[in-house]
């Protein structure tokens, strides 16, 4: 079954996100829509997280940030995501590079350079869906599945 990465995120096209934060590394999530307390954590009615992944936040073609800048900056530049509208996103099939649209800021995500081998249980990313489904894309390719099968293979 093909799955089209670009209508899944139709329904948060023209959504500021509700909040977006640099976690844990470099891991980056995004909210849209109402929070809600889940597993004693807020997260929106959609949720973004950007995982084991290299990710890079570009204003037109100039790269402001990426995974490995100082976490000031890039606390500073994640911020600014807050003020903008989700504009869509770009997907790549073969190479799995993601490309997530707000405004005139471009998030690029691909493959990590920092794990040797990866495997099934690696993810790119993950959009937590209000149905209780995430799509999900990594080395196994794109992927949609129920919410607790996704949490226990991350």
């Amino acid at each position: 079954m093909q799955i089209n990465v670009g209508q899944i995120f139709q329904p948060v096209i023209g959504m500021t996100p509700a909040r977006a934060k640099l976690g844990v590394g470099s891991f980056i999530t995004f909210d849209f829509g109402p929070l809600s307390r889940i597993d004693h954590h807020m997260v929106g009615k959609w949720h973004l997280w950007i995982y084991q992944s290299y990710w890079s936040l570009s204003d037109k073609q100039r790269e402001i940030v990426n995974a490995d800048s100082d976490r000031r900056y890039i606390n500073l530049a994640i911020a600014r995501l807050e003020n903008v509208k989700f504009s869509g996103v770009k997907f790549d099939v073969n190479s799995l590079e993601t490309d997530f649209r707000f405004g005139e800021l471009h998030l690029t995500v691909r493959r990590p350079d920092y794990i040797g081998e990866l495997d099934d249980r690696d993810h790119f990313w993950m959009f937590f869906l209000p149905n209780k489904q995430v799509l999900s894309v990594g080395e196994s390719g794109v992927n949609l599945t129920s919410a607790d099968r996704a949490r226990q293979r991350a």
